[in-house]
């Protein structure tokens, strides 16, 4: 300091490098401290979601929500020919069609859950249902829509999580509260753009990298849903417990819950085939993804 009781150019550097450095670090710890709130919402929310349909069940011979289908299809929907949400008549669409996201909305429609939590917080273009009725091209207006008219999400935005296939014949009985504890039956959303042909035992390739040993890693940065910064994802198992897994390899057989396993390699999921190899379809736990991928395999959002 100098003479005149003024800091020199030298001292009000360090002193402006210093607070720098502590403006950034208490960023750190408020963006760490946001997302771990995060995913305990997220985690309640999927809690919830087990509640609900678990209390569905009670009345429905032990399967979760299950839209009725005549459908002879072997392809799965979702978000399919939205209602304009001014009818109390079930749209026929809806009758001929595996619709997977229909029967998820079956318990916010009896209110059971509500928009909210089908959202995670940590998903940056989450957007619960507003609960408006939609316009010619599905998008949201400012006109109230009456519940019992609704029949579906909105649109992808309002839902953040990835359930199993529950129209895939394996997994009859997988949708219901006779499900085993270690399968996976929902979690957070992810459109499998980035699985590969990766093997958890050993060495594994992906596209344009070199082949290496088995990186934990590098597999949950690639491979893990992107609603909770690529860190990893909220899992709800089949005894109704959610945990938090840094990776995604989890289930009976500890494989990749957002593929399926064919040949021996994980591929993004087919919306007309999810079974992989026969020999492993009763262990290998496989979640749809809602929005689109690059990996081709479609999704349940028919807009992407």
């Amino acid at each position: 300091m100098s003479e005149g009781g003024k800091f020199t150019i030298r001292e009000a550097g360090a002193i402006a490098a210093v607070l720098v450095v502590l403006s950034c670090i208490g960023v750190v710890v408020l963006v760490t401290q946001r997302e771990r709130a995060n995913r305990t919402i997220c985690s309640i929310n999927l809690a919830g979601i087990y509640k609900a349909m678990y209390t569905y069940s009670t009345t429905c011979k032990d399967y979760f929500p299950h839209l009725y289908s005549e459908g002879a299809t072997a392809e799965v929907f979702g978000f399919h020919d939205n209602p304009a949400r001014d009818t109390p008549t079930l749209p026929p669409a809806y009758e001929r069609t595996d619709n997977v996201t229909a029967a998820l909305w079956i318990i916010v429609r009896d209110g059971s859950t509500g928009p909210r939590s089908w959202v995670c917080p940590s998903r940056a273009d989450a957007l619960a249902d507003p609960l408006t009725t939609l316009d010619a091209a599905g998008g949201y207006t400012s006109t109230p829509a009456v519940l019992e008219n609704t029949y579906d999400f909105g649109n992808a935005h309002a839902l953040s999580y990835s359930p199993l296939n529950l129209y895939n014949p394996m997994n009859h009985d997988n949708w219901s509260a006779d499900v085993s504890p270690a399968w996976v039956i929902m979690a957070d959303d992810n459109d499998a753009s980035d699985v590969g042909p990766v093997d958890r035992a050993g060495p594994h390739t992906r596209a344009g990298k070199p082949k290496r040993p088995y990186d934990p890693k590098d597999l949950a940065v690639s491979e893990n849903s992107s609603n909770h910064r690529g860190e990893g994802q909220n899992l709800l198992f089949g005894d109704s417990h959610v945990a938090f897994t840094d990776d995604p390899f989890q289930g009976p057989s500890d494989d990749n819950v957002y593929a399926v396993t064919r040949a021996g390699a994980n591929a993004p999921p087919s919306l007309r085939n999810d079974d992989g190899d026969l020999a492993n379809v009763k262990t290998d736990v496989t979640l749809l993804p809602i929005t689109g991928n690059g990996g081709g395999a479609g999704s349940l959002d028919p807009k992407d």
